[in-house]
């Protein structure tokens, strides 16, 4: 590998860093000047396309946000910078995993992207970085040089951010108050604290505010500012820092300069390589400075660097470079992408990185050549420049890759050097959901399939998200009328559901509930399923179809169905493909449209209204680089961003402002600048490069999202979304992903196809599957509340009567809803109608019913928003009973408020209290528990105290007598936690094992028996459990071992124990499918637990939504809940 100039006054030094960096060695962290891989990791949200950011180009590996918010890597690997759990390089893509600490799954919620030399940067929505990869400077943001980290791990104190980006030691990011964070290598200033000192922990550069974007080089770092001038500090051996200094660094930031005399403004856009970098100035021009030597400067020059801004000139050198909208800079080369979605490149290009075929170096932009060689690659909307390799993101999700290939870092399969742009095995505009006419699909970061609504020939008929078994690597999803298939990363298709014309392509016409393979294909790129057909790109280009074929659909000249994979005739180089009820389409890489079967609207294009059996060319088309096909209409997306319609138009479908059909495509009206389109049965959606979405045609159930009714024969703006990156239309409803990885849908929703909990019809987007990250969960009679990890927030859900979920409201909710006033929150206790808060300041707060004073606030009105508790400080945990309420103060006392008809406040009365008042006699206090009518207490010498009623001995001091103030339980030591039922209790010992008194009717004792207990009994056949639960309003029980595994007995109606059935159980029995569960909480007749990785699970009765994903139904094993 080698430079396209010789020595040219480069020092020895600055060659050693090279092959340091391309394999030799590790690089010091003295050298001064080694090889960037910044490439244009920043986002800037707010202004810029919801393009930028989403993929990353470092040395030798490559990043990719994908439309669910999950990250795939390829490429070299050594030091883990592919976040894959190994330090194996890869050809293809692998999931990006988050480390075991937070959960060891797949990273989600990101927004943008960033790769430095060994190093990679992640930024999720909620402002969070991540990073992972080589460590010997600290970019990765741990305390640990020379560690390699293999999964993402999380970089404290920067949220919240809103831009990252990565140099090839160090690290920046830019938060929301427009300050700029810096970690990892500093021996030339780069960090830009006045130091040289590097750090692993996150260092504010000072001095810089109201930035608007950041970029970083090798060992130097950039800084735009909402005025729009860019300011730069660290190494400037080739005048990097563009300030017309004698190439002297510099500690601190320095404003950058143009040639011409004054300051460089009106910039909209960085971009840093190695040792020079890049401005986009809001008039469409390229400024360049720093090293040239390699003609990266794009100035007609090989020989000299540039200590100030200069202008990029354009491909004759003739006058500037205009009409640019952005750019990026690699090692030695930089890109920029035109506003006819074409790209120039220029600067070095020994392995290809310029993509025009050649490895001549350019000091002047070239344009980048299609694959074939002929015209150029359009229709771009992201590029990133990076070692010696480029990548280009289409605005369509098709992935190109050029250049150097020995690592993978093309992501094709290969390792092989490209000197013109292939595809990468991934393609982001892939269908990551699918909206069918009665189910849905999504496909979640770790690459497993989800689906809701119902389907006549899958047990998945519920409005909740539920797993499809054995899917994962899963890269795209379609669904038909009722089959579904997946597109594994490897080229494998699986379908599953009903089969009757062979459209599951397993060879038989049996309906499936399960996924099968579809046989004979491999090397599949694209699919599509139609009403009762399906469809296949494989890499070769070549389109393969199956199923249904009454219409001709499947294109092989015959109306046979068919129960395996034929080839379409007469089609090659096939790009993308749509499937509609009874016709197909496909897209060729010259950009014309064929289609096949029903014409009966005219939806083939071809002028006529004859079916054909055969592909014909739709007329009056080119450019073409996406298409659609709905119940007998079809779309096609050009490269210039315009969308074309034709078929069946009686609800305005087509787009043209009318309701005539259409034998040949016609422009919709009004929309340009469009990325993706898809089509439903009669209606139509567009999003456009900004991330807004456009709907339009049939609107009876509210499909078009703009709050009514009425159907639109011109696009509509879809209200309250932006940031769109992939949508999916269906049956009468519509879906949608943000570039957060969020899901939105609306319209119709009779089977639950929405998976938002609710079978009614919404006509504005909602989103679905809010909630993420819960660490903690309690249950009461008929309302739950979560504590969110990422901002310790509460949130609750089922029945609101009294205003027990805190949301301001007293209506019932299906789905969570945040409780509103609280700050961040780290317990929460439920008690019959109202609930409690432990704040990180160790103040209670609690809201809900209040008749008995269980709010504690000196009144008995209910509240239905939190009220903090009055005369408490420094708790440390609470306790909530049907309507009494406990707390442990910091010093080990013990304080009650609310119902005291039982004396189950301990004060020595019966008396109700209204503000807390300290439990009698006790002291060195760590826990307490709640039950109906009675309490219970640790002390820290593992003794066990109780007070209240006793009428079944759930005291356990061997009596009937219910006590005003504590006494100690007989014959328990060692105890370490302990919990309060209807009428029984439950504790653990220090050895594992757990003991039961009290009432045992049902057997919720676990002894064998049904005999009430007087004194502890040992529940049977349990041991290392280190948690328990107990129904303070029913008679059911579970135990959470060390091993993650949840056990339960005791009453068994609606399935409350998880095993399967309702028998009732007086031992314990395993509940079904759950391992690793974290925490667990047991409501009146449901069960919850929480799973690091997989959220909330949930079983029982569902009264009031209380399972929190919307449903009435009972059930009696595990499920998981929208709590995902």
């Amino acid at each position: 590998m080698t430079h396209c100039s010789a020595s040219k006054g480069l020092s020895a030094l600055w060659w050693m860093s090279l092959c340091l960096i391309i394999g030799c060695a590790e690089p010091e962290r003295s050298l001064s000047s080694v090889v960037s891989s910044d490439f244009n990791g920043a986002l800037n949200a707010s202004s810029r396309p919801v393009w930028r950011g989403r993929i990353a180009a470092g040395m030798e590996h490559s990043l990719v946000v994908m439309p669910n918010g999950g990250v795939r890597s390829w490429g070299r690997n050594q030091e883990g910078q592919l976040g894959n759990a190994s330090f194996t390089q890869s050809a293809q893509p692998v999931i990006v995993l988050a480390d075991g600490a937070n959960g060891g799954s797949a990273l989600g919620q990101v927004v943008a992207v960033a790769s430095g030399a060994r190093h990679s940067l992640a930024l999720q929505a909620d402002g969070t970085v991540w990073a992972w990869g080589a460590n010997p400077s600290g970019q990765v943001g741990t305390s640990s040089p020379d560690s390699r980290n293999n999964r993402a791990m999380r970089v404290a104190s920067l949220r919240p951010a809103k831009a990252i980006t990565a140099g090839a030691f160090h690290s920046l990011a830019l938060l929301d108050d427009g300050t700029v964070w810096a970690w990892g290598a500093n021996a030339d200033g780069q960090l830009g604290d006045g130091t040289s000192d590097a750090r692993a922990v996150p260092t504010q550069v000072p001095g810089l505010y109201g930035i608007t974007e950041i970029a970083a080089g090798a060992a130097h770092s950039l800084a735009l500012k909402a005025d729009g001038t860019v300011w730069a500090w660290g190494a400037n051996a080739f005048g990097q820092l563009g300030n017309s200094d004698a190439f002297q660094g510099s500690y601190i930031p320095v404003q950058v300069h143009v040639a011409e005399g004054g300051v460089l403004d009106d910039v909209v856009e960085l971009s840093s390589g190695s040792q020079h970098a890049l401005a986009l100035r809001s008039d469409g021009t390229v400024w360049t400075w720093g090293h040239g030597y390699d003609g990266q400067l794009g100035n007609c020059e090989f020989s000299s660097s540039r200590r100030e801004a200069v202008r990029v000139l354009n491909a004759d050198g003739s006058e500037p470079l205009m009409g640019v909208e952005s750019v990026s800079s690699g090692s030695w080369h930089s890109l920029a992408i035109g506003g006819d979605g074409s790209v120039w490149s220029w600067g070095n290009n020994t392995q290809g990185q310029l993509g025009d075929g050649s490895t001549k170096c350019r000091s002047l932009p070239t344009q980048v050549k299609a694959p074939t060689g002929a015209g150029t690659l359009m229709g771009l909307a992201a590029v990133t420049a990076g070692g010696f390799f480029s990548l280009a993101l289409g605005a369509d999700g098709r992935l190109w890759a050029w250049g150097y290939g020995l690592y993978g870092q093309l992501g094709n399969g290969s390792t092989s050097s490209q000197l013109l742009p292939v595809r990468t095995l991934l393609d982001t505009g892939m269908g990551l959901v699918a909206a069918g006419s009665s189910h849905s699909l999504a496909v979640r970061p770790d690459g497993t399939v989800w689906t809701s609504g119902l389907s006549t020939a899958s047990p998945y008929g519920v409005a909740m998200p539920s797993q499809v078994p054995g899917l994962d690597e899963t890269v795209a999803v379609t669904v038909g009328e009722n089959h579904s298939m997946a597109l594994r990363a490897n080229g494998d298709v699986w379908s599953w559901g009903e089969n009757t014309y062979g459209q599951l392509g397993d060879g038989s016409i049996i309906k499936r509930g399960t996924p099968v393979q579809v046989q004979g294909l491999s090397g599949v790129r694209r699919i599509a399923a139609g009403e009762r057909h399906s469809l296949a790109v494989c890499a070769d280009g070549s389109a393969w179809s199956w199923g249904a074929n009454y219409n001709g659909q499947l294109g092989d000249g015959s109306t046979s169905n068919r129960y395996l994979p034929v080839r379409v005739a007469g089609l090659s180089g096939v790009v993308a493909i749509a499937a509609g009820a009874g016709h197909s389409l496909a897209v060729r890489a010259d950009g014309n449209v064929w289609a096949w079967g029903s014409n009966i609207n005219g939806q083939l294009g071809d002028g006529s209204e004859v079916d054909r059996s055969a592909p014909v060319q739709v007329r009056g088309l080119s450019g073409v680089v996406a298409v659609a096909a709905g119940y007998s209409h079809s779309l096609a997306l050009s490269m210039d961003g315009s969308v074309w319609a034709w078929g069946g138009n009686w609800d305005g479908q087509l787009g043209d402002g009318s309701e005539a059909n259409r034998a040949i495509p016609a422009r919709v009206q009004g929309l340009g600048g469009v990325f993706a389109v898809s089509a439903g049965d009669l209606h139509s959606l567009a999003v456009r490069a900004d991330g807004s979405l456009w709907a339009w045609g049939y609107n009876g159930q509210g499909e078009l999202g703009d709050g009514s009714e009425s159907s639109r024969t011109v696009p509509t703006h879809v209200s309250g979304l932006s940031g769109v990156v992939a949508v999916s239309a269906g049956h009468r409803y519509s879906m949608a992903v943000r570039s957060d990885g969020s899901a939105w849908a609306w319209g119709y929703n009779g089977n639950g196809q929405r998976a938002d909990g609710f079978s009614r019809t919404i006509f504005t987007a909602a989103q679905v599957a809010a909630l993420s990250n819960v660490v903690a969960v309690t249950s009461a009679e008929e309302h739950s509340l979560a504590i969110i990890d990422a901002d310790q927030s509460v949130w609750a859900w089922g029945k609101n009567s009294d205003g027990q979920l805190g949301d301001g409201s007293t209506s019932d909710r299906a789905m969570p809803v945040r409780t509103q006033g609280l700050g961040r929150t780290i317990a929460v206790a439920a008690g019959r109608l109202h609930s409690l808060a432990l704040s990180t300041d160790h103040s209670v707060w609690a809201w809900g019913y209040n008749g008995s004073g269980e709010l504690g606030d000196g009144s008995a009105l209910d509240s239905i928003l939190p009220v903090r508790v009055r005369g408490l400080n420094e708790v440390m945990a609470i306790a909530a009973g049907v309507h009494h309420s406990l707390a442990v103060s910091a010093d080990g006392r013990v304080w009650s408020w609310g119902y005291n008809n039982e004396g189950q406040l301990g004060d020595g009365s019966t008396v109700r209290r209204l503000m807390p008042v300290q439990v009698q006699g006790l002291s060195n206090v760590v826990a307490v528990a709640a039950g109906s009518d009675h309490s219970l207490a640790v002390c820290s010498d593992g003794s066990v105290w109780a007070w209240g009623y006793n009428g079944y001995g759930q005291l356990g001091d061997g009596s009937n007598v219910s006590r005003l103030t504590p006494v100690q339980i007989r014959g328990l030591s060692g105890v370490v936690a302990v919990a309060a039922g209807y009428r029984y209790s439950l504790a653990v010992r220090s050895d594992g094992s757990v003991w039961a008194w009290g009432g045992n009717w049902v057997g919720q004792l676990g002894d064998g028996s049904t005999v009430n207990r007087l004194a502890p009994t040992r529940v049977q056949a349990l041991n290392g459990v280190v948690a328990v639960a107990a129904s303070a309003q029913s008679a059911h029980s579970l135990a959470l071992r060390a091993d993650g595994v949840v056990w339960a007995w005791g009453y068994n109606g609606d399935g409350r124990l998880g095993d399967g059935s309702t028998t009732n159980w007086t031992v314990p029995v395993q509940v079904k499918g759950l391992k690793r569960v974290t925490a667990l909480a047991a409501g009146s007749s449901h069960s919850l637990v929480v799973h690091p990785e997989d959220g909330v699970w949930f079983w029982g009765d569902n009264d009031y939504g209380l399972l929190g994903e919307g449903l009435s139904l009972s059930v009696n094993v595990p499920v998981r809940s929208l709590l995902l």
